[in-house]
């Protein structure tokens, strides 16, 4: 298994009589751990797409920063 179990399906499972105790508490647990891999992986994403813009804004203001402070840039009295 390798997907997060919906509400529905999951509930059905612990439901019926085909699954022991210790298989249904493995498949909460299972469960819990996929829903937070889910979880954690769409956090790391957020913190990327953050990264990322601050990583542009920073290069941005260094290009603002070196061509303003060019030779070419400065006047000659």
């Amino acid at each position: 298994m390798s997907q997060i179990l919906d509400q529905k399906t999951l509930l059905e499972l612990l439901d019926s009589n085909d699954l022991s105790e210790s298989e249904k508490i493995a498949l909460v647990e299972w469960n819990a751990k996929q829903i937070r891999r889910s979880e954690l992986a769409a956090l790391i994403v957020q913190a990327q797409k953050k990264a990322s813009k601050v990583a542009a804004q920073v290069v941005n203001h260094r290009a603002i920063q070196q061509v303003f402070s060019s030779p070419l840039m400065r006047t000659q009295h």
